[in-house]
């Protein structure tokens, strides 16, 4: 059976740490993922309106669970780090329920 001899004590080199990041370089983060999400709602609105038989209301509400996901993971980038993210998963979980609601409401109309 062959196996890997360790490297010497004087060979380890150790893996990289990773380096704080500025609050000017985690605002820009945090901008640039509501970017992002705004660009995902508009395009999925328009497809979704444009390409499918889906009355508008149904496709704002459809997007909106996914836009406040990218705004609320941003903000909390742009505002506390990656720390922030931890305490915005209840916020989103109580706004992707009331969408889902009004979605479930529009569909069943």
């Amino acid at each position: 059976m062959a196996y890997e001899i360790p490297p010497a004590p004087h060979e380890y080199v150790p893996p990289p740490k990773a380096r704080n990041r500025t609050p000017a370089e985690l605002a820009w983060t945090g901008k640039l993922t509501i970017a992002a999400g705004a660009l995902v709602f508009i395009g999925g609105f328009a497809y979704f309106t444009r390409g499918g038989a889906m009355a508008p209301a149904q496709a704002f509400v459809m997007m909106l669970p996914l836009f406040l996901i990218f705004c609320a993971v941003g903000g909390a980038i742009w505002k506390q780090g990656a720390d922030g993210i931890g305490p915005m998963v209840a916020y989103l979980s109580a706004a992707v329920g009331a969408c889902g609601a009004v979605a479930a409401w529009l569909w069943g109309k």
